[in-house]
């Protein structure tokens, strides 16, 4: 299907100089054809989760970290009120301790910081 056509299309899409995840989660958010007036909105993740904006925060950097990117995101994380997330991992085996940290302690947080309602994680490929 559709999703399936998705992920092998990421998957193969290789190395990139940033992965502004959050500037997209942000943006979704801002989008006024997502507001809280639809009764049930869903959001599907499809992502290696590590963060890297060059000019920004980084899961690349050494001791990245929620509270880290807290302190210098000052606007916080969007609000996702009311929004369940489906998070669908892309493997990344060259970064899978940098990967498993973030889908275990730092994406959860932020999760809960923006409202989250429900996240659910589909298991690695």
């Amino acid at each position: 299907g559709a999703l399936d056509d998705a992920m092998r299309s990421a998957a193969a899409a290789g190395r990139a100089r940033a992965s502004p995840i959050i500037a997209g989660l942000r943006a979704v958010a801002a989008d006024p054809d997502y507001d809280s007036s639809i009764p049930a909105r869903r959001l599907v993740l499809v992502s290696d989760l590590l963060e890297h904006d060059p000019q920004g925060f980084s899961l690349y950097a050494p001791e990245a970290d929620f509270t880290r990117w807290q302190a210098q995101a000052p606007s916080g994380p969007p609000d996702f009120t009311a929004v369940d997330i489906r998070v669908i991992p892309i493997d990344r085996p060259d970064h899978a301790e940098r990967q498993a940290a973030a889908l275990d302690h730092f994406w959860p947080a932020f999760f809960q910081a923006a409202s989250v309602q429900t996240v659910s994680t589909d298991p690695a490929p």
